[in-house]
């Protein structure tokens, strides 16, 4: 049975985590933009500045958003990253499940022995419903695109690996 348990927490650790991981989209060709339309969005610019509001359209070269009632168009090459609202709560619902569980593989291995593979699971799993609340009362964004980076150096040829000199 500690198998099981273990097993059990071990899974909910694998999983990947995607609310902290952007999205990176290689070139602004390629369709970027996985929001649905008329949701708000955060469009960082190349110069800093932020321009928030509902999403209109998205295209290969340029997003359309309602800002003071007014479309603004943004093209790409001006864009560093986008973010949507809104964040998974499965990150949340992980440490939940991992706190408790540790907590409880520690300190209820001082009860009765048999139950303790159950005590385990089952506090993994009100550690994951309390984490996954408390992470879904959180507001956040999702990062939806990060602009590649921009090279402003030309490519030189490869460098040596070594350096010999000599001062006198």
């Amino acid at each position: 049975m500690r198998i099981v348990a273990t097993l059990i927490v071990f899974v909910a650790l694998i999983g990947p985590a995607y609310a902290e991981e952007p999205n990176v989209t290689p070139a602004p060709d390629a369709e970027v933009i996985i929001a649905q339309r008329l949701k708000p969005v955060f469009v960082t610019l190349d110069t800093g500045e932020t321009v928030s509001g509902p999403l209109l359209d998205a295209t290969s070269r340029s997003l359309t958003l309602l800002v003071d009632r007014q479309p603004v168009t943004v093209p790409f090459e001006h864009v560093r990253q986008v973010q949507r609202t809104g964040d998974s709560v499965r990150n949340g619902a992980r440490i939940g499940a991992l706190a408790f569980g540790l907590w409880c593989a520690y300190i209820c291995r001082q009860s009765v022995p048999g139950i303790w593979p159950y005590a385990v699971v089952t506090n993994s799993l009100v550690g994951a419903a309390l984490g996954a609340g408390i992470d879904a009362g959180i507001p956040g964004r999702s990062t939806i695109y990060v602009a590649p980076p921009k090279t402003e150096c030309p490519v030189e040829g490869p460098r040596p690996m070594a350096r010999l000199s000599f001062r006198f």
